[in-house]
């Protein structure tokens, strides 16, 4: 494994979401989709909040059909965006909460990357998270974060905690890109296996894994 050479931002390790509209970024197989369903059913089932979800997820097969089902589960709307540009039209101003699932193709595919962050100028204020799975490397998140640093990015989220026993990377990622954490998942269980954590959880998890001795949680459902 090689050395990370990122500096080390001075910062929390966790930080509220204060935005209406928030977009999950990250590489396939990350688990966003689920994520996505998971806010969705918290915050309109839960919370009460008028939500609505776009999907960019027209690329993976099946991937319209899975988000379709969880919003009709969920009774949220669905709108399917053919491309970045048309996030324009399908945004609702009346909509206390949109989130926005984009299709899990490589980082590598760079000219995506760019297309995605050339709409983001033209839309209101986007809380953009980058969504890492839990057995990632501090190579390979600091990797990821540098192939999504056009769409500026304000936040990490990290995903199946539930397959790893430590997960360090949980207390030094946030300090080392200066992106702090709102959410961990925690499973495939829609809206449970979601927490917004403490710092002090954050360092637990991170420490001692999901199934440590102390199980006191600030959960997001």
């Amino acid at each position: 494994m090689r050395a990370t050479t990122s500096p080390v931002h001075e910062g929390p390790l966790t930080g509220p979401s204060t935005g209406r509209i928030i977009m999950l970024v990250g590489p396939t197989g990350a688990g966003k989709t689920t994520t996505i369903a998971k806010l969705a059913a918290r915050a309109a089932l839960i919370e009460g909040k008028r939500v609505s979800v776009i999907t960019l997820d027209n690329y993976r097969v099946g991937g319209i059909d899975q988000i379709r089902t969880f919003a009709e589960l969920i009774g949220v709307p669905l709108r399917i965006a053919a491309n970045p540009a048309a996030l324009t039209d399908l945004i609702d101003d009346n909509d206390e909460l949109t989130l926005i699932d984009t299709a899990g193709r490589s980082p590598r595919d760079l000219a995506s990357v760019a297309e995605l962050a050339d709409a983001l100028g033209q839309l209101p204020p986007i809380e953009v998270h980058l969504v890492v799975p839990a057995a990632s490397s501090a190579a390979s998140i600091d990797d990821l974060a540098k192939r999504y640093q056009l769409l500026q990015p304000s936040r990490l989220l990290v995903t199946k905690l539930d397959e790893q026993d430590e997960t360090p990377e949980l207390a030094l990622a946030p300090l080392r890109l200066g992106l702090p954490i709102t959410w961990v998942t925690t499973g495939q269980a829609v809206p449970e296996d979601i927490e917004e954590p403490t710092s002090a959880r954050l360092l637990e998890l991170a420490a001692a894994g999901l199934h440590g001795k102390t199980k006191n949680r600030n959960r997001a459902a």
